[in-house]
């Protein structure tokens, strides 16, 4: 919930990127049973893309005071960069 396309994706405190797309996924028995029940598309600009590596995660952040949502980027540690 509040999830929105523009909404910023942040990285150690700093605005990174913007979510692009927020979709329903298709109705495979395999997505529903896995509960992939959302895509969330979103871009990260440069120069902050040698801090996502493979093992990096992306979690809900809280937004504004309205209700809006945001991604937070959790850099790996042991990964490789993408």
């Amino acid at each position: 919930t509040g999830v929105k396309v523009g909404a910023p994706v942040t990285m150690l405190g700093f605005t990174v990127g913007e979510i692009t797309e927020v979709n329903t996924t298709e109705l495979s028995k395999w997505m529903r049973d896995a509960k992939f029940n959302v895509f969330v598309g979103f871009t990260i600009r440069d120069p902050y893309h040698g801090y996502i590596w493979t093992d990096s995660k992306v979690k809900l952040g809280a937004g504004d005071l309205l209700g809006g949502r945001s991604l937070e980027v959790v850099i790996g540690d042991s990964g490789f960069v993408t």
